[in-house]
């Protein structure tokens, strides 16, 4: 294993949020110094020409100057910017990055969707112990699979569903479209040989949002969510009380991101459709994604 020098900085940009973490260690547990978040939701409304509103880049490029101000604060020796999938697939993304250049030691990496699957997978490998089963991480533009067995990435996958789609408005206008799209997508993968699907490890900050207020119904401390286990039964249990609860009560709550109360009940659909797609038994949360997942992947 190779050693990282530390403190080290990772700057997540999302299609939801750019998040900045900044870390003490590049191994489990990750051990954070300073973190922040800004949610520009870059991947919701692309314009006709499938490009990022300009209003929202200038927004971006601020906070990306901000947050690499505030990661020298801590005397990073690198600062690593992941772009995912609204930088990735819409036209004009990389101007955010115009203005880093004079920057030193920063690192600007477009990841591709299997990059992102690979670091996804990372991020579970890297914090659990002897895992083995499906890897799921849903963002705003996105969603990663990758099957793994111990250390070990057998398949890696991404597909065209994420919380901030345009086509996702189908989850409330038009259920049998939305459903018939998701299942498009899902049978991309259809005939691969998945092997390990009795667990399905969520991450992404909706999934972790959602594990988060489930712990909280059920009276556990949020701090018990890395690793907490979530059978079908109650996920069921939970899209139906969660599918007759006003938005304004789950905000009253103060549990979930008030940015992610909108998109909480179709989060829980589509982790439903999954686990019924691979007869998952179990869903296990984690807290760890693509960032830890990227710096595991530098220590190899």
């Amino acid at each position: 294993m190779k050693k990282i020098a530390t403190p080290l900085a990772v700057i997540d940009v999302g299609s939801n949020s750019l998040r900045l973490v900044v870390y003490n260690q590049a191994i489990y547990p990750f051990k954070i110094l300073f973190q922040k978040r800004e949610f520009l939701r870059l991947g919701e409304n692309l314009d006709q020409r499938n490009r990022i509103i300009s209003t929202k880049i200038r927004k971006a490029q601020i906070v990306l100057e901000k947050f690499i101000s505030e990661a020298a604060n801590y005397s990073v020796s690198h600062t690593y910017i992941l772009a995912t999938a609204a930088i990735r697939e819409s036209k004009n993304g990389k101007e955010i990055f115009q203005k880093i250049s004079k920057y030193k030691s920063i690192s600007s990496n477009i990841i591709s969707s299997l990059q992102e699957a690979k670091y996804a997978a990372y991020g579970v490998i890297s914090s659990l112990d002897k895992p083995k089963g499906v890897v799921a991480d849903l963002g705003g533009g996105s969603l990663e699979i990758a099957e793994i067995s111990l250390k070990k990435i057998l398949h890696k996958h991404s597909l065209k569903i994420g919380l901030l789609r345009s086509d996702c408005s189908l989850f409330k206008n038009n259920k049998l479209e939305f459903d018939k799209l998701i299942i498009k997508e899902f049978n991309k993968i259809k005939k691969i040989n998945f092997v390990n699907t009795k667990y399905l490890y969520a991450i992404g900050g909706a999934w972790r949002n959602l594990a988060k207020l489930d712990l909280h119904l059920k009276g556990f401390k949020k701090n018990k969510l890395h690793g907490y286990v979530l059978s079908i039964t109650d996920l069921k249990k939970l899209y139906h009380e969660l599918s007759i609860t006003k938005e304004s009560k789950i905000k009253k709550m103060n549990i979930v991101q008030v940015n992610r109360v909108p998109t909480l009940v179709l989060s829980v659909y589509i982790l439903y459709m999954l686990v019924s797609f691979f007869n998952v038994k179990e869903i296990v949360f984690v807290r760890y994604g693509i960032r830890e997942g990227f710096i595991h992947h530098l220590t190899l």
